[in-house]
This record gives C-alpha cells, structure tokens and sequence, in this order.
C-alpha cells in the first residue's frame, strides 16, 4: 500500500504534539485520512491536558521542542494514561537521526526519522493496539 491508497482502519485517537502549527496541521491531516481521531497540542502544557481529557490511544510527537523534550514529555503522558489504566502507544519524531536523549528511547515505542512515511506509523500504531 502506497500512502497515495488510504484504506482507513478503526478511528484510533491519536495526540499529535508539534510546536510547529503548520507540521502540526499537516500532520492531522494526513493522519485523519488514515481514519485517526485527531487531537493536536503544541506545547507540552497542551498535551498533558489533552491526555487527560481526549484519553487518546496513541501519541506522535517531535523529539526535542522549546518548552521540554519529547521524551520526558513521553514519560509524563504514559503517566497520566496508567494513571487512568490505559496503555499508551508514543511514536516520536525527529529530523535528525541521533538526536540528544536517544540512549533513553525506551520511553517511546518507535523513533522515526523525518520525512517518514505515514503509512508506515499507521501500521505501527495498528499493530501496537
């Protein structure tokens, strides 16, 4: 399947966390073509209530933005999901192939490298639910 060959799945609820508006729009609306329920949040403060309030399955976000990072954002919302006896599937982002914090990427279940294909997180996502 091509990302051009959208067949979307069940509706997941997804967070998207991006300090960028315009990725952060793009990235709602690719996502929402793969039949994602999407939340957005641009800074960390934003997220952690969206988590509690949305209680979304899933959680893409950037690696490293000004008002934290995204792995201890990471750690924070898998906090606020347990606390809620939910599991919580976080995918992070980055532009580059060895950011700062990767040693402590256990606290995301994947880590792709931008661009990245949709397509693919999508079936990563799915398969992880």
């Amino acid at each position: 399947m091509s990302d051009r060959d959208v067949v979307p799945g069940r509706p997941i609820k997804l967070l998207i966390v991006d300090e960028q508006p315009i990725s952060a729009r793009i990235l709602h609306t690719l996502f929402r073509q793969y039949g994602y329920e999407c939340v957005v949040a641009t800074t960390a403060a934003e997220a952690l209530a969206a988590i509690d309030v949305h209680h979304t399955e899933a959680v893409v976000l950037e690696w490293c933005f000004r008002d934290g990072s995204g792995i201890g954002l990471a750690a924070r919302l898998r906090e606020r999901a347990a606390a809620q006896s939910r599991d919580l599937v976080v995918i992070a982002l980055s532009a580059l192939d060895e950011p700062d914090g990767f040693r402590d990427r256990e606290q995301v279940d994947d880590y792709f490298v931008k661009p990245m294909s949709i397509a693919l997180i999508d079936r990563w996502i799915r398969a992880l639910l």
